[in-house]
């Protein structure tokens, strides 16, 4: 270890960080009844501005720099960059949750009212896979992979799908 590089990085660490705190990164909440996503800014807490959505923005997940937002009761799901709403899905039920899968492109979707998984390319803004599950799909989550989804079934699910997502993504 060279010690003297050592000492002067220890030296201008907290300036770094101190820079870092005043470029604080923002992130998108739903405001559901008001049919838009706050951006808030992290080191201040303050709302920056806002971006106007589809009525009933109910949950959001970031995925690459591109946040999929689920319009439960509208049967859509927009896709958002920081310019705004770049796509608008439809053809869901009730999109509920979503899972970014790792590469930072695609996205799955529960949709409870057709009970599935719909996979989305979220830099074309379109579905690329759907498959349907044996209840009504609600929470999921996706292993480090990128492999495998697993899926609530129901509000008070007894029963989780294990989701191979390759053919999805295919």
């Amino acid at each position: 270890m060279n010690r003297r590089e050592f000492a002067l990085l220890a030296a201008a660490a907290p300036f770094g960080l101190r820079a870092a705190l005043t470029a604080a990164p923002s992130a998108l909440v739903t405001c559901d009844a008001e049919a838009r996503l706050a951006v808030v800014d992290l080191g201040t807490y303050r709302v920056t501005r806002s971006i106007a959505t589809l009525p009933d923005p109910r949950s959001i997940e970031l995925v690459g720099d591109r946040a999929v937002v689920c319009h439960t009761a509208m049967g859509a799901v927009s896709i958002v960059d920081k310019h705004g709403v770049r796509h608008v899905l439809r053809g869901f039920v009730e999109p509920r949750y979503t899972a970014a899968h790792p590469d930072g492109r695609h996205a799955f979707v529960t949709d409870s009212g057709r009970s599935g998984v719909v996979a989305v390319d979220v830099m074309r803004g379109v579905e690329v896979g759907r498959v349907r599950l044996p209840g009504w799909a609600r929470h999921l989550t996706i292993d480090r992979a990128g492999r495998r989804l697993w899926v609530g079934l129901g509000s008070a699910a007894e029963h989780v799908a294990v989701v191979d997502v390759d053919p999805l993504r295919h």
